[in-house]
């Protein structure tokens, strides 16, 4: 069993080193500085990663909106009161 546990994490580890790629980025270092701030982080990569999420949550939010049918039925709270 423990030989199979021993297989199964280098396994592991090679799924995962495969799902990491290394290249070279010519980046806009002012807009680069500007998104650290705005992100919170401070390296490239924490820069990148959250910049990847953020526009990840926002194509997500795009289609829940475009595929949610409109409410625009007021409710009775929402009404106006005399």
């Amino acid at each position: 069993m423990e030989e199979y546990r021993t297989h199964r994490r280098i396994a592991d580890v090679r799924i995962l080193a495969a799902m990491r790629k290394h290249t070279t980025v010519n980046l806009d270092w002012e807009l680069a500085r500007e998104a650290a701030e705005i992100l919170g982080t401070s390296s490239i990569i924490a820069i990148v990663h959250a910049a990847l999420a953020e526009a990840l949550v926002r194509h997500r939010q795009a289609l829940l909106l475009r595929d949610s049918p409109p409410n625009l039925e007021p409710k009775a709270q929402d009404s106006p009161r005399p």
